[in-house]
């Protein structure tokens, strides 16, 4: 009888464990271009999530667009609106915020740009606190833009410094924290150039060029203020430069080259 008993219980524990194991809804994957509408109410979560997986080759950026509200009176009969705001949507990535925003309706948001290395699982979120009988609607959508020569963005480091040639134009985007590295090897003896340029107005920037671990240049440069030569010099044949860019502002998007001086 004990050991019947025993082999009951266990079951029983067994099915207790299987059914607190039963994982949650899985995040809805968003892709480039098609909008999802998002509904909340007093039956949904206050936050929904959803995930976004980084191309390879440029950014991204999202928009929501607070559409309408459904307000059902005590019998049952549904009043539309449109005076309606989303409190908080925002960008998370390996535990960092990168974007947290309110959204008003006919506000036409959208996020600044960002760009992580490819298959990076990114989550955008919306916040919502509905009342009782209200039910409010949003659009998000995400938009990539592809971008000749783009940062791989796992260039954080020199080990893993993104590679510049002659005659080529290259452009990065920096983000809240973000460090990038670019090299440049000589293909023979020569002088060479070095040029950059900040693209979006109301942003700055200081480049820095390296000739391995000693820094040689740094240049200070705001968006709008066009190319400006950040290193010129003889180089060997095989001798590296370095380019770095750190502390960065989301969305700030520049531009870099090389070519024979």
């Amino acid at each position: 009888m004990k050991k019947i008993l025993s082999v009951f219980m266990s079951a029983i524990m067994a099915l207790s464990c299987m059914v607190f194991a039963i994982p949650a809804e899985a995040s809805t994957e968003l892709q480039n271009g098609k909008t999802v509408e998002v509904m909340f109410s007093q039956n949904t979560p206050e936050t929904q999530t959803f995930t976004y997986t980084m191309p390879s080759g440029g950014y991204f950026y999202y928009k929501v667009v607070p559409t309408h509200s459904i307000f059902y009176d005590i019998d049952g009969v549904a009043h539309y609106d449109t005076g309606l705001y989303l409190p908080e949507t925002k960008i998370t990535y390996n535990y960092k915020d990168y974007a947290t925003a309110s959204v008003f309706y006919g506000q036409n948001w959208q996020s600044e740009s960002y760009a992580f290395k490819k298959g990076a699982k990114i989550t955008i979120s919306l916040t919502d606190y509905t009342d009782v009988g209200l039910e409010a609607y949003y659009d998000v959508t995400v938009y990539f833009k592809k971008v000749k020569n783009f940062e791989s963005e796992n260039n954080n480091s020199k080990k893993t410094a993104d590679k510049i040639s002659l005659k080529k134009t290259y452009t990065g985007l920096m983000m809240d924290g973000d460090t990038d590295y670019w090299v440049f090897t000589a293909p023979k003896t020569g002088k060479y150039k070095f040029s950059v340029a900040e693209i979006n107005e109301g942003y700055h920037n200081t480049f820095y060029a390296y000739k391995g671990s000693k820094k040689v240049k740094s240049l200070y440069i705001g968006g709008g203020d066009g190319y400006k030569t950040l290193y010129k010099a003889k180089l060997k044949k095989g001798q590296k430069i370095y380019v770095k860019l750190t502390d960065g502002a989301n969305g700030e998007m520049y531009k870099i080259k090389v070519k024979k001086a």
